[in-house]
Order: C-alpha cells, then structure tokens, then sequence
C-alpha cells in the first residue's frame, strides 16, 4: 500500500491501532509532507503499531512484503481444522499477510453536548 494519510475521519484526536498477522512487511513511517524521507521498520507478525498524536497526520505505507517471513506458529499440524489448516497454509505459500486496523471515526458528544 503505497503511501497515504488517514485523515478522512471525524475524530483525528484518537489514535490508530494496527495488528498484523503472517509475513513481514516493511512499513514506512513518514512525515507530514512527502519531503521528509520516511523510515523504514519491519512489522513482524503479532506486531501491534499504534499511531497517535501527530503521527496521525504523518504519511505512511507498507513498501513490501519480506520473502519467507511468514510466521510459522501460525501454522497447525492438526486435521481437526482443515478450513482453517487451508486457509494459513495459502497465506505462507503466497506470502501474505492480515492487518486489522481499528479507530474511532466519529466524535463521540461530550455530556449535555447536542449534536447535529
């Protein structure tokens, strides 16, 4: 995911908690313009990053995703689930991984507070 901002919710004073799961990706962490060069960190897999402050209102992305860095604890020897066996063997063959990012996008209204 090339390099973006995630400025299109309500409430920006929150900040954006990401877990990843899988491969290893390099994630860069930029600035607030596009003229500061961003840093690279890798995100491995059970990585949590939260961004807050003004971090909000930096640009960042994932540049790649590492060749053989999957997680192979993910990985179960069992056939009690093979749906779920299936499913994290075709993440390790194709060299993915899950991020789920969570974030208030609403402002929630201060008590006695209308809203609109």
């Amino acid at each position: 995911m090339g390099g973006h901002l995630d400025d299109a919710e309500e409430e920006m004073e929150k900040p954006i908690i990401s877990i990843s799961f899988g491969s290893t990706a390099v994630f860069l962490m930029g600035a607030e313009t596009r003229d500061v060069p961003p840093i690279p960190i890798f995100i491995r897999s059970g990585d949590i990053v939260i961004m807050g402050g003004r971090s909000r209102y930096c640009y960042h992305g994932v540049a790649r995703i590492v060749e053989d860095s999957f997680d192979a604890g993910l990985l179960v020897d069992s056939k009690e689930d093979d749906q779920y066996s299936w499913h994290v063997h075709w993440m390790k063959e194709k060299n993915r991984r899950i991020n789920i990012n969570t974030r208030q996008v609403f402002k929630v209204p201060r008590q006695g507070e209308k809203t609109t």
